[in-house]
């Protein structure tokens, strides 16, 4: 894959041209396409590769900043939803399977992209859980303060200092515990071994 060196984070300190950057990219390389070249057959492990080094390890890093620093509640979410509503996916024609950065969006605004909704249809279920989860959120604090919501059917829990609850998101809402924790603790390891983390002496 061409200028692999480029998906490692800038904030790990490392210069992209040197050899250490090298072989951090060979790892990451290993990693994500286990020896595969990069083709149209492997785009998804692109994908994949791209959200963990441009998103998911900084939202790990920041969520375990605020569960170390807040004492306000933290609520996590993994979207996997895919329907009409998905914005800047419908927008751009993206054809990879999964949602897209900032898809919520389509299901809390209306916009230019928004189509009919039919009543009962997957985007009118999903657009009113939506809804619910993020006003009762701004209103109570909580997204389930409800002991049993016929309309949600899940409780979504914040995290803790000892597990990361998340509410995975697709046409049911479901209660689950540490994400893609194969892919974060990659990621951890690489930064720990990295000069910034060297640096800050593996305090993240």
């Amino acid at each position: 894959m061409p200028l692999i060196e480029s998906t490692i984070p800038w904030y790990f300190g490392y210069d992209n041209d040197s050899p250490e950057a090298q072989v951090v990219a060979d790892k990451i390389k290993d990693f994500y396409f286990e020896g595969k070249e990069y083709s149209k057959k492997t785009q998804s492990e692109k994908f994949t590769l791209l959200t963990d080094a441009h998103f998911l390890h900084g939202l790990y890093v920041t969520v375990i900043s605020h569960i170390n620093h807040a004492k306000s509640p933290l609520f996590l979410y993994k979207l996997v939803l895919e329907t009409e509503l998905n914005f800047f996916k419908n927008l751009l024609d993206i054809k990879v399977p999964g949602p897209y950065h900032c898809d919520e969006i389509g299901y809390l605004f209306k916009n230019f992209t928004t189509p009919v909704i039919r009543t009962g249809s997957v985007e009118d279920i999903s657009l009113r859980k939506f809804l619910r989860l993020w006003s009762n959120f701004a209103k109570f604090g909580n997204p389930t303060p409800e002991e049993y919501d016929p309309l949600l059917q899940s409780e979504w829990k914040p995290v803790t200092d000892t597990n990361l609850d998340f509410l995975y998101i697709g046409k049911t809402l479901t209660q689950m515990s540490n994400p893609d924790s194969e892919r974060i603790s990659f990621w951890k390891q690489l930064f720990s071994d990295s000069p910034a983390g060297k640096i800050a002496n593996g305090s993240l």
